[in-house]
């Protein structure tokens, strides 16, 4: 396996194990301190905006489809979601949360679970053999030139 696929691989594996801990938070929504849900979102926009947006355009480079792929779509509702999760990190004080942000929370806690679920299934299915296929497709070109 070429390094650079290993190296998404890996990455791939260290931000997929901490998609479950987007849906507990929003699980924790209306029983957790709001100081709790507030550290957790911080973590999460430093994740996605630091991490993920990086790990996935990186991923669609190696591939070579930069426009009008799937990969191009998950980064868009990736950087949609990235924004409201920013938007709702001010919103929250340090007093109680009203159930109108309460909800809004859980929704977009809820959405980017879901999005990076999918997301994750079709890079180990679909994107990373992709990648891995694309040296032998060159290389048998190459032969046959």
């Amino acid at each position: 396996m070429p390094e650079p696929t290993q190296t998404l691989r890996e990455v791939s594996s260290q931000l997929y194990h901490q998609v479950e801990s987007v849906r507990a938070l929003a699980d924790s929504v209306g029983t957790a301190p709001v100081s709790d849900i507030r550290a957790g979102l911080d973590r999460l926009d430093a994740l996605v905006s630091t991490q993920l947006l990086t790990h996935i355009s990186s991923l669609r480079d190696a591939i070579g489809d930069t426009e009008n792929s799937s990969l191009e779509m998950d980064l868009s509702q990736l950087g949609s979601l990235a924004d409201e999760v920013s938007w709702l990190r001010k919103r929250l004080g340090k007093s109680a949360m009203t159930v109108g942000t309460a909800n809004a929370v859980r929704r977009v806690l809820y959405g980017l679970y879901a999005l990076l679920k999918l997301h994750f299934e079709k890079e180990d299915a679909i994107y990373l053999p992709l990648v891995e296929d694309a040296p032998a497709s060159g290389a048998a070109e190459q032969e046959a030139g």
